[in-house]
C-alpha cells in the first residue's frame, strides 16, 4: 500500500514523492500488489490492490496533487 500525503506535504513538492512512486512501481516483481490512496482534502483510493504496473502507473500519473489550503 502506498499513500500519497497532500496533508502534510506542500504542493510545490508534492511532485517529488509522485515520482518516487513511480520508480517504485517500475520496479515491481510480476505478481506484487500494490494500491494507491490519497490523503488531502479526503481520502481517495486511487487503486485498488493490483499487479497490473501499467494500470497502477496510469492512476499515479493523472493524480496531480492537492494544493495547500487557504
Amino acid at each position: 500500500m502506498i499513500l500519497l500525503d497532500a496533508v502534510n506535504t506542500k504542493y510545490r513538492y508534492q511532485h517529488i514523492g509522485r515520482h518516487a512512486v513511480e520508480s517504485i512501481l517500475t520496479t515491481m516483481e510480476p505478481g506484487q500488489r500494490v494500491a494507491l490512496y490519497a490523503f488531502g482534502a479526503e481520502f481517495r483510493t486511487l487503486h485498488e490492490f493490483s499487479s497490473d504496473k501499467q494500470s497502477l502507473l496510469a492512476k499515479l500519473r493523472a493524480y496531480r496533487g492537492e494544493m495547500d489550503p487557504a
